[in-house]
């Protein structure tokens, strides 16, 4: 197993050392490795020791291990000293186990502090010893419930968090270490294994403490895989007990009392061979091998993905990050990578730090860059070539709805067509159209003359309320429009989430930008109702042939049922529903203003009539009204009556219907040339003036803390990834084993 395992441990801990120097844990990406968890108090610790053969960890009380802790042990054959180094002063050489324990506090306190927090930054310890098998272990922080003295109340979470990062790797092997005196329903890192694995399949048990538990119990049927069925198994160990760490007890005398203990166990002794910390060393040892064999084929692809993703992000984070920082393999190009980390930042990576070389570039022109690139996305997410949220381009067949997963500007087409007419529709064209309401509008018209024909001023009128019921999904459409365009710019700032005062400042100019626009296409479609209702062009040919089509269908009279509904008028119409009678209303216009004039026959105005005339009124703000209180008459209703209520009915639904199909065409035209278009036409020059004449472009370029941390988070995972490759790479061109 050594001679065979030996190349794949060297590469495999190569690549955890090139993790480890950039400040990176292997987390970050799915390397095969054997994860250790287990809760504070479950011996943990004493099966790393036993696996190494002495002691080396920092003991205490809460939680010591404070990082995860890369052990790699590498057996010697030439020699019988053991040694040990660290990833960070690789130079440096350690036989003390004291020295080691101290130098493991000694970087965790620098790291992560002295207060007793916890970082995800690993430490890496390299141990040779001819005691040892080939195995690389990653040790994590204990399990824990309650945050001890000067830890910070966020502790076992934080824990959680770190140690299920390492686990849900799925090429990682999971070792959970459980105390054999406590219940094993309460386990936590058999539950936490059961989580990222629930069928097992890559969880090993361990079994610690089986010499303390209480006289005449035992853990047989958790050895025997009966109680939580693992498909690797347990494997049961017996450490050293804290009177023999105390009297210096040494790995090797601990392991042949551990032999000794199994052998004379009455329910272990006959399966004696299947356990101890040797046989666990071969187990994982094995299971290693195994697993690094299996996933080493895809492993570079998986890195080199993993690497062009970061290129990805880190061209979001840096302006002068260049398109071609990676070639189709992933790899880095060694020119361009040379140039980035050495040409611009000397010693270092401190340009790429900063975001931006400083070079040729003032905060002007990189504020007036971000102005264009914001400018520049938003008209892609209106023509539906973008959609900032993925990052990808999609076609604009690509529809659905917020419930359909409608995206940018096919939402403001849904706004403008579907949603306006659907609201269109809406609208009752007989609402208030009762004969009572007719009847006293053709009076009054009329004044004291009897009439031969219909008075065309009461049709007037009567056509400019009709027409005013169609305000109100017009301003709505262009609401709709407005916050579909208040969204997708939401949506662009994605672009500025590196500077969180730009960021601000953009979405309030915007914000006015867009009010701006919206007011003068308000001041439009309400022109657009108001010139429908105040001028009734009854020679418009959709007009014309949809009154000539009424006509037609009703050129029979029509008389008035028991109750005085005009049923054949509603089945001729089809739209024309059954309305009770309403009582008629009666307005008294001025004179050089009036549609109407004073009424001759006073009915009782209704409240519904009403607020009809105030309707039409609100849209034709000239008109003056002077509502006089009327007192109901009797109004006969003849046949001549019908007929005329009749005409006119007919012709007002057939204005109606022509108007409305007047305004499906103009109102989108009207909102897209004077908002939509205007917004986007003038977006990047109004933005920039706004920007520039209230804010210093210093102040709006400062970056979030976030940016930064997460900017340097990459360049040292880039870095990283880049070794981890070109190790790879050697090996393939040295071993046939990644061929």
């Amino acid at each position: 197993i050594v001679q065979e395992m030996d190349p794949l441990i060297e590469l495999m801990n190569g690549l955890q050392d090139a993790f480890v120097r950039c400040g990176v844990g292997t987390a970050q990406v799915d390397l095969p490795q054997i994860t250790v968890v287990g809760s504070q108090s479950s011996g943990k610790s004493s099966v790393l020791e036993s696996l190494v053969g002495f002691d080396f960890l920092p003991r205490g009380t809460g939680i010591v291990t404070r990082r995860p802790i890369v052990i790699q042990m590498i057996p010697s054959f030439n020699s019988t000293s053991v040694t040990t180094q660290f990833a960070h002063i690789p130079n440096q050489t350690f036989t003390n186990p004291l020295e080691i324990q101290q130098e493991i506090e000694r970087d965790t306190a620098r790291v992560a502090g002295s207060d007793k927090a916890i970082t995800s930054k690993p430490i890496s310890i390299r141990i040779t010893s001819p005691h040892v098998l080939p195995l690389t272990l990653i040790d994590l922080p204990g399990l824990t419930r309650v945050a001890v003295a000067n830890q910070p109340l966020d502790t076992e979470r934080k824990v959680r968090e770190l140690v299920t990062k390492y686990v849900e790797n799925p090429n990682a092997i999971i070792l959970a270490v459980h105390a054999a005196n406590t219940d094993v329903a309460t386990c936590e890192a058999l539950e936490l294994a059961a989580k990222v694995d629930p069928q097992g399949v890559r969880t090993i048990g361990v079994v610690t403490k089986l010499d303390l538990m209480d006289s005449g119990t035992d853990a047989l049927d958790v050895l025997m895989n009966k109680v939580v069925p693992l498909q690797n198994g347990f494997v049961g160990v017996v450490n050293r007990s804290q009177a023999e760490l105390n009297s210096g007890t040494n790995a090797q005398d601990a392991k042949i009392r551990e032999k000794n203990f199994f052998r004379a166990h009455p329910q272990y002794g006959q399966y004696a061979e299947r356990h101890g910390s040797r046989v666990l060393a071969e187990k994982l040892s094995t299971l290693l091998l195994e697993h690094i064999k299996r996933e080493l084929p895809s492993l570079k692809k998986k890195l080199k993905d993993r690497l062009e993703l970061v290129h990805r992000e880190m061209r979001m984070l840096c302006d002068d990050y260049p398109e071609n920082a990676a070639d189709g393999d992933g790899n880095v190009l060694r020119d361009d990578y040379r140039v980035l980390h050495h040409d611009y930042g000397g010693a270092g990576v401190e340009w790429m730090r900063a975001g931006s070389t400083g070079s040729d570039q003032n905060s002007l022109a990189r504020l007036m860059q971000l102005v264009s690139k914001y400018a520049s996305v938003f008209s892609s997410i209106l023509d539906g070539f973008v959609t900032v949220s993925s990052g990808k381009q999609r076609s604009t067949n690509d529809v659905g709805d917020h419930a359909h997963g409608l995206l940018g500007g096919a939402r403001i087409r849904s706004a403008l067509f579907e949603k306006f007419q659907s609201e269109l529709n809406k609208i009752d064209l007989n609402k208030n159209l009762s004969d009572e309401e007719l009847r006293a509008a053709i009076a009054n018209a009329s004044g004291v003359r009897t009439t031969l024909f219909v008075p065309e001023h009461a049709f007037s009128y009567l056509a400019g309320v009709s027409v005013s019921k169609f305000r109100r999904p017009v301003l709505l459409c262009l609401e709709n429009v407005h916050d579909e365009l208040r969204d997708i710019a939401n949506e662009c700032e994605l672009v500025l989430k590196r500077y969180p005062n730009l960021k601000s400042a953009v979405r309030n100019a915007v914000n006015e930008i867009l009010s701006v626009h919206k007011d003068v296409a308000e001041r439009l479609v309400r022109s657009l109702v108001i010139m429908h209702a105040e001028f009734v062009n009854t020679k418009h040919p959709d007009f014309v042939a949809e009154h000539h089509s009424h006509s037609r269908t009703a050129s029979a009279p029509v008389l008035p049922s028991e109750n005085g509904h005009e049923n054949g008028v509603a089945q001729m119409y089809g739209v024309i529903e059954n309305h009770r009678s309403e009582p008629a209303p009666a307005q008294y216009y001025e004179p050089q203003r009036s549609l109407l004039h004073t009424p001759s026959v006073t009915t009782t105005t209704t409240a519904t009539a009403q607020q009809h005339v105030r309707a039409y009124n609100a849209a034709t703000h000239p008109i003056h009204v002077k509502e006089k209180t009327a007192t109901r008459a009797h109004v006969v209703a003849n046949g001549r009556d019908q007929s005329d209520i009749h005409t006119v009915r007919a012709a007002l639904i057939s204005y109606s219907v022509s108007v409305k199909r007047q305004l499906e065409d103009e109102v989108p035209k009207a909102v897209m040339a004077f908002l939509v278009f205007a917004v986007r036409s003038s977006l990047q020059s109004e933005l920039l003036s706004r920007l520039m004449s209230s804010h210093d472009p210093k102040v709006l370029l400062a970056e979030s803390d976030v940016a930064v941390r997460k900017r340097i988070e990459l360049i040292e995972l880039a870095d990283a990834l880049r070794a981890a490759l070109e190790l790879l790479n050697d090996a393939r061109h040295s071993s046939k084993l990644l061929n």
